[in-house]
């Protein structure tokens, strides 16, 4: 039970922390590109790498609140998906093309900079 308020709790943070980010980004960034999306996206990625255990000295129930449920709750890849529908629909093949190139790419290399941090 422990282990599920862990991650209600955590997922509530994160999901909160996205919305005000990407928000926040949306009302000062005036573009079609979706820089509040794709921003949190590589945020999170960084701190997920950081924060990745990989020595077995966090324990599970702290790897659940934070990489689950905060980060998991901070990152979104159904919204990625979504906001990339978008721009399909719109026509904006090259937004498209550096979105896709940059969350993915990025994504991996700022997870990979964050683990060696």
């Amino acid at each position: 039970m422990i282990d599920i308020l862990a991650v209600l709790i955590g997922g509530f943070i994160g999901a909160v922390a996205r919305f005000g980010i990407s928000s926040y980004l949306s009302r000062k960034i005036i573009t079609s590109f979706p820089w509040g999306i794709l921003s949190v996206n590589l945020i999170g990625a960084l701190v997920i790498g950081f924060v990745f255990p990989d020595n077995g000295d966090v324990s599970k129930t702290s790897e659940l609140f934070l990489i689950t449920g905060i980060l998991g709750g901070f990152t979104t890849f159904s919204t990625f998906g979504m906001e990339s529908i978008e721009l399909l629909k719109k026509g904006s093949y090259l937004h498209l093309a550096i979105y896709i190139v940059v969350t993915v790419f990025g994504g991996m290399l700022l997870f990979s900079a964050g683990y060696l941090l």
